[in-house]
């Protein structure tokens, strides 16, 4: 499942466990163009080993939310796919705060 594909991707990339995932989006980035789908899904972090995999990541942060925003404000963030899940989860983050 995605859900699955995730959680794998995720440990494998940047050696990090996850649970609670769901999916908050699904988008066709090139409509009309080619076929890719991009599933936004958010998990809770776990334990961490340590260790990840150099080709894929090049370092591992944790942001605030309000650091977050601030980078977007900034465009500091200019990877269209991190940028929309960052957008997407901050939307949802700011519906669960006014709810």
């Amino acid at each position: 499942s995605i859900l699955t594909a995730a959680q794998r991707e995720v440990r494998e990339e940047t050696g990090y466990e996850t649970f609670k995932h769901q999916q908050i989006y699904k988008y066709h980035p090139m409509n009309g163009i080619a076929n890719m789908t991009v599933h936004v899904i958010h998990c809770q972090a776990g334990r961490g080993t340590g260790q990840w995999d150099e080709n894929e990541v090049r370092a591992i942060q944790w942001f605030s939310v309000e650091e977050i925003e601030e980078m977007i404000q900034r465009q500091e963030i200019t990877d269209g796919f991190a940028l929309i899940g960052l957008m997407l989860h901050l939307n949802q983050h700011s519906a669960q705060r006014a709810g």
